[in-house]
């Protein structure tokens, strides 16, 4: 036996090892396809997450609009209340100071 390689062998090793080489790249392209499809859901879902976050935030903004509005409502009530309360005790010292005319002039 001799150890010359042949033409023919050494097309036959290129040959495998090219055989070989397309199947650990078939299999690395399956592998990363199914690793990006994994994250590609992922981030789907934190995408989704991020947009109820982004629309709750968005109706509690307008949830505490709306209380501020009635808390300046409130205010405002509560400042036309006390208004009319002074008006009504001042009222009330005036009847109060012409009952004692009255009784003054009356007991004279």
């Amino acid at each position: 036996m001799e150890n010359i390689i042949t033409l023919q062998e050494i097309l036959t090793i290129i040959g495998i090892a090219i055989a070989i080489s397309g199947v650990i790249s078939k299999i690395s392209m399956q592998y990363i396809e199914e690793r990006i499809s994994k994250k590609d859901e992922v981030i789907k879902e934190k995408m989704k997450q991020f947009n109820d976050v982004e629309r709750s935030i968005k109706d509690l903004d307008n949830r505490i609009d709306k209380i501020e509005d009635c808390h300046v409502d409130t205010q405002i009530s509560l400042a036309k209340i006390s208004k009319d309360i002074e008006y009504i005790k001042s009222e009330h010292i005036k009847m109060a100071l012409d009952i004692r005319k009255i009784l003054d002039n009356k007991c004279n």
